[in-house]
């Protein structure tokens, strides 16, 4: 598929995304709403992963461009970073640590449901 395809397949979720941003009661962030959107698009087949594949390739390889946009944001409150600097870390490592505890439970829950499907199977 030729990737203007791609790009208008993508850009018309986004679009989407946007619009049901607009409607709901709630503050949510169109482009979490747009990744979902790609999710269950493709779970459920409507679009398969070779109809998005080299756009995603070329997002993916140059990343770190797409990224400047945002760090150059950031630098722009760089004193009001500055003045909640230790608040900001500090939820940054508590945060961190939650996330890694969480993974580490859930991999565990998730390998010893693995071992009794198997023991159910084979025993």
């Amino acid at each position: 598929m030729s990737i203007l395809w791609q790009v208008g397949i993508l850009f018309s979720i986004c679009l989407a995304a946007q619009g049901i941003a607009a409607l709901l009661p709630f503050a949510f962030p169109a482009s979490v709403l747009a990744m979902l959107l790609v999710f269950l698009l493709l779970l459920s087949g409507i679009i398969r992963i070779r109809h998005i594949k080299e756009l995603a390739t070329w997002f993916s390889q140059n990343m770190g461009f797409l990224f400047v946009p945002a760090c150059v944001e950031v630098m722009d409150y760089f004193d009001l970073i500055a003045e909640n600097l230790i608040p900001i870390l500090v939820i940054g490592v508590v945060t961190t640590l939650l996330v890694f505890a969480v993974t580490g439970w859930t991999v565990k829950a998730l390998m010893r449901l693995q071992q009794r499907r198997g023991e159910k199977l084979h025993g």
